[in-house]
């Protein structure tokens, strides 16, 4: 099983992460533009509005940045429109979220938002999308980039790169029973891995539901983890 958090993910994977964020979000564009009401003629620029931990205590934040900037290098226009690119810094809370994003909002009048790199972030991420009185008028695609699933009841739908927990737990036990033919299975987890435990969790109750069993779990430590890597 691999952990479903970015942060995990060697280096390049996390930027091709962010580049198809980017482009995808690029794809919305367009469509969207045609619905502003501003006279074209008054437009200079497409505005994108990201929220990073750029100063939290991971460079998860810091990896996204640069590879928004790539991204932005490698299609610099939208709907005939350069592309700017707001980036405001969460400092990897909740709360940060909110002003970061609720401080852009009032500043910037954007066309899409990427952000919610953790759980906590894109649950604030969306509240405010959903209370904000101009996008409730005119709403924007928001691209979150996290795996794991907000906690909360805010009505927008965000466009999602990773996949949630749950649905890679059913994949993979799935895989096991139906192609590999297991029916029992050893876990290797390491237990201060919080995205690792949960996702182990729901691997064993889908395991479970296709007729498997948990042989044994193994709680490894980091430096039990270095040797095998």
């Amino acid at each position: 099983l691999q952990k479903g958090a970015m942060q995990k993910m060697p280096f390049g994977v996390r930027l091709a992460c962010v580049l198809l964020v980017f482009l995808i979000t690029m794809g919305f564009i367009s469509t969207l533009w045609a619905r502003k009401q501003t006279p074209p003629s008054t437009e200079v620029a497409v505005s994108i509005g990201v929220c990073l931990p750029l100063s939290g205590k991971t460079d998860e934040g810091q990896v996204q940045r640069r590879a928004l900037l790539i991204a932005q290098r490698i299609r610099p226009l939208a709907g005939g429109k350069s592309v700017d690119l707001v980036i405001k810094d969460t400092q990897g809370t909740s709360q940060g979220t909110r002003k970061a994003l609720q401080s852009m909002l009032a500043d910037h009048d954007v066309t899409a938002l990427i952000g919610g790199a953790t759980p906590d972030e894109a649950a604030a991420m969306l509240e405010v999308v959903s209370r904000d009185r101009r996008l409730m008028v005119h709403p924007v695609p928001v691209v979150i980039t996290t795996a794991g699933e907000p906690l909360t009841d805010a009505p927008q739908k965000p466009w999602r790169i990773s996949t949630p927990l749950a649905v890679k737990a059913r994949a993979a036990a799935g895989f096991a029973v139906g192609k590999l033919k297991a029916k029992r299975v050893g876990i290797l987890l390491d237990p201060a891995d919080a995205g690792g435990v949960r996702l182990a969790s729901l691997f064993s109750s889908a395991l479970i539901a296709q007729g498997g069993v948990v042989a044994e779990i193994a709680y490894l430590g980091k430096s039990e983890w270095a040797c095998r890597n």
